[in-house]
């Protein structure tokens, strides 16, 4: 039997469609989808996100006006925050309804009985360190 080619332009690009410049063999097992996951969504490895997310802090932190001053985000920081922007679209509420509600601001608001549970997302980050990742999240998009 004859070896099939591919004899045109659309053949050959068909030969190239799906997922590629990542090396998904190599990974261990439990991590495939995280990483499939990153690379769609962002389309470069999680160290370079981590890096330009860095980069923003550093220059918020160099610019002589602004008074307050951030740390760097490790890469297991930023995989926490992308998984709350996600988790919090479950709860379909405003960020600040995430966090357990002081017993003073409780008694301000009028909550209505639901079947969701109340969100503590408090149990695993602190609102201010979402606050602060939040702040610079959009530099990773950026060119």
């Amino acid at each position: 039997m004859e070896e099939s080619k591919p004899d045109s332009i659309e053949q050959q690009e068909q030969r190239h469609m799906g997922v590629g410049d990542i090396d998904l063999h190599c990974l261990l097992k439990d991590l495939i989808f995280a990483n499939l996951f990153l690379h769609l969504m962002f389309g470069e490895d999680l160290h370079i996100i981590v890096e330009k997310l860095n980069k923003e802090v550093w220059l918020f932190n160099n610019d002589k006006r602004m008074g307050n001053r951030y740390k760097p985000f490790s890469e297991q920081e930023f995989l926490i925050g992308l998984v709350y922007m996600i988790g919090a679209t479950g709860y379909g509420a405003k960020g600040s309804e995430l966090w357990k509600a002081l017993e003073s601001e409780k008694e301000l608001k009028d909550d209505w009985p639901s079947l969701m549970p109340q969100p503590d997302f408090g149990r695993f980050v602190l609102q201010y360190c979402f606050k602060q990742f939040h702040k610079f999240i959009t530099a990773i998009w950026a060119d």
